[in-house]
This record gives C-alpha cells, sequence and structure tokens, in this order.
C-alpha cells in the first residue's frame, strides 16, 4: 500500500491510498479538480455524472434549460431535470423569497442585460433568458406568492416557466388573495378549465368574442394616423376577471423615437428600449399609457408597428388591437373643424398634449376668440359654443397655440 497526503501548514488537505499491482508499475495520481480535456468541467464529475469526457459544457443532456457547466457550479444533476428558476439565488433550498424575486424583477424593469447569480464562493453564473422575459417575472412573483416553495414538474408543462410549480396552492396573504371560487390554478393557454365565473363578470369577454373564462386581456389603442414631429400616445387597456395572481406588460417604442413620458407604475428600460409596467400583484385593471415623440418619415408615408408582451402568473397573453400607425409627412398635416353631434358642437383631430382655440366670426374678416381647449390622449378636441343656439349664422375657425 502507498499513500500520498497533501498538507499546508500542518493541516491535511487531501489523502489518497492506493495498492501496487507489481514491481515496476506506475499510476497516475490526480489531486484536485483535473480537466484534461480542457472544457471547464473536471474529469470526475463528468466521469461521475456523465459517464465519461464526450458531453461539453453547453449541452443539456437532461433538457431542463441549464447546461452542463451550470449544473456543475450550481451542484446539480446533469441528467435530472432539476433547473433552479433564474431568480433563485439560492437553489439549493429550492425557495423564491421577496429578496430574491424583488432583485429579479428590477433586472427586468431596468433592462438588465447580464442576469448573473453570485455562490456561496464568489462564483459568478450567467442565467438566461436575457432580456428578462416578461412571463419569467410572473412567474417567479406568482412562485412567491405561493409561500416560495416549488419544484420543476415537466408533466405539469414542457418548458420553463409553467414547469416551475408552487409546492402548495394557498398564498402568502400579503396581497389580497381572491375568494376560493375564483383562486384555482391556470391552465398553461390561460383559460381556468375549473372557473364557471357568474355571467355578471363575464361582460367584457363576451362582447368581444373572446373566451369568457379568458383571465387577462391587453388591447392597444393609438391614433391611426399622425404627422411627424406630433405626440404619440399609446394606451394599454388592461381588463382582468379572475383567478390571476400577478401580471406585468410591456412595449416596445419604433426604434428611434423618444418616449416623453409613462403612466403611474411604468419604467423605462433604457438598455432594451422598452416602456414596463409591473408587476402588478392587486388584480385590478389599468390603462398603462406612454407618450413619444415621431421621428421624420423614411418615405412620404409609413408605417411604424406597435409590438409589446403581457403575462400573469407565468402564462404568456397575446396583446391585441392596434398594431401600426401611419405616419403622414409633416407639410400634409391639415386642422379640419367639423361639426358635432348636435348644434353648438364641433371637433377636430389634433396633437395630444396641445391646446387648440376656436374663434368665431360674422364677417370673415374680424374673428373672435371663443373657447381654448386641450387635446385628449388620442388628439381629439370637443369645442362648445352655446350662441350657436340662439344666433342664426356665423363661421368658425381653429386654430393650434403656440
Amino acid at each position: 500500500m502507498v499513500y500520498l497526503t497533501v498538507l499546508s501548514d500542518g493541516k491535511v488537505m487531501d489523502q489518497v491510498a492506493y495498492t501496487m499491482g507489481g514491481r515496476g508499475t506506475a499510476r497516475q495520481i490526480d489531486f484536485g479538480n483535473v480537466d484534461n480535456d480542457s472544457d471547464g468541467l473536471p474529469d470526475g464529475w463528468e466521469q461521475a455524472y456523465l459517464y465519461g469526457l464526450d458531453s461539453g459544457p453547453e449541452d443539456d443532456p437532461d433538457r431542463d434549460g441549464e447546461t452542463n457547466k451550470n449544473e456543475f457550479l450550481l451542484g446539480l444533476n446533469p441528467l435530472v431535470m432539476d433547473a433552479r428558476h433564474p431568480a433563485d439565488i439560492n437553489p439549493a433550498d429550492g425557495r423564491l423569497t421577496i429578496q430574491e424575486v424583488s432583485a429579479y424583477y428590477t433586472a427586468w424593469r431596468n433592462g438588465t442585460n447580464k442576469w448573473e447569480q453570485t455562490l456561496a464562493n464568489g462564483t459568478k453564473v450567467a442565467r438566461g433568458p436575457v432580456p428578462i422575459p416578461v412571463e419569467y417575472v410572473t412567474r417567479a412573483t406568482f412562485i412567491w406568492e405561493r409561500n416560495e416553495k416549488y419544484t420543476l414538474n415537466s408533466k405539469s408543462a414542457s418548458s420553463a416557466p409553467l414547469w416551475w410549480v408552487p409546492e402548495t396552492t394557498t398564498g402568502t396573504g400579503s396581497v389580497g388573495d381572491e375568494v376560493a371560487s375564483v383562486d384555482a390554478e391556470p391552465a398553461v393557454d390561460g383559460s381556468l378549465a375549473v372557473l364557471d365565473l357568474p355571467k355578471s363578470r363575464r361582460g367584457v369577454a363576451a362582447s368581444s368574442g373572446k373566451s369568457d373564462k379568458s383571465l387577462m386581456r391587453v388591447v392597444t389603442m393609438a391614433p391611426s394616423a399622425f404627422t411627424t414631429g406630433d405626440l404619440v400616445t399609446v394606451t394599454n387597456d388592461v381588463t382582468i376577471l379572475a383567478g390571476l395572481r400577478t401580471y406585468a406588460v410591456e412595449h416596445y417604442p419604433p426604434a428611434g423615437w423618444e418616449v416623453v413620458g409613462i403612466s403611474t407604475g411604468g419604467y423605462y428600460d433604457s438598455v432594451y428600449k422598452r416602456v414596463k409596467w409591473g408587476p402588478f400583484f392587486d388584480r385590478q385593471p389599468r390603462q398603462l399609457t406612454y407618450t413619444m415623440k415621431a421621428i421624420k418619415a423614411a418615405k412620404p408615408v409609413d408605417f411604424v408597428g406597435l409590438e409589446g408582451a403581457s403575462a400573469y402568473d407565468g402564462i404568456p397573453v397575446t396583446i391585441e388591437g392596434q398594431q401600426s400607425i401611419f405616419i403622414l409627412p409633416g407639410e400634409e398635416r391639415r386642422l379640419v373643424l367639423q361639426q358635432g353631434t348636435t348644434l353648438g358642437r364641433w371637433t377636430l383631430r389634433g396633437q395630444p398634449g396641445k391646446v387648440y382655440e376656436l374663434n368665431r366670426s360674422t364677417n370673415l374678416a374680424q374673428w373672435l376668440p371663443v373657447q381654448q381647449v386641450p387635446a385628449d390622449s388620442t388628439g381629439m378636441v370637443e369645442f362648445t359654443d352655446d350662441r350657436a343656439l340662439t344666433e342664426t349664422s356665423g363661421y368658425f375657425m381653429a386654430r393650434e397655440l403656440p
């Protein structure tokens, strides 16, 4: 028997014992993490878990979304579907604490372009996906609301993030749980197979032609046509029926446009140029708006797309409604004053945030101001002049104030 011992300041750091097979034989003795194929994975770990050195550091043999390299660093088994949610900074405990969830959705909100997990030994592990998807954020908060502890269940869903399932169905109770009759677990497709809403709560979905068991709708609204240089306000109308825990919405302004205002609860991600709202825990409907400056159209007429993403509890929700804005060249813009539906009322389509003045004349030579009205978020302006009810003649003109 031959014994080899590694000492450091008198302390035993490692020890190996082996039996000589015969006179003149030799044997290689490895101490520490030897990596003969230089792939970043210790040979001993590869032999123990992968039965050889053929699998690379970026391979994912168990198809759980974690590479072999991350499985090694995180102390997971590369042949068992046991990946943890990327927000889980301490994966060994199988929990998503409020500190972990807060750090994750702050990174999503600010557009962190490299989400890393720092291990106890100081090693940093890059965790994807990046940019952080809105469904990953809402799944993290959903798990936290269900008392933090979770598992990976590939039978509940075939991929992340829905395969991370809370171990309990009871909530933390910290943000106003729904009553039991509507607090069912959503199916992967976003419906509630076990939820039968009363007729009084079906109105929005029924009127839209959607399933009356849809939990959330997001509809985008914006002016259909605007002139270069005008301000454009985009509204995402969020309707909540029942059954969800938390939701978030993000929208992607066209490239080159400048965002100049965002409604309450919203943030601007300057890294990925996105507007983001949430996560919201109160299950309340909202109108989420942002205002941007239009750029000069590259052609005499041009369309720009309106895109975004939304999700609740990790389930993505397709944004409906308007998908583009028609841009008019600046020199083509005209203010058209139109008679309203009743006598003494006039309307025009202007620029959101601008103030417009209605003027009246009896001879087309002298004009007197009647009323100044700011345009609403869609650019609509409505004037009122009750004198039209008693005076039988007159001329009206509108102008945009500087």
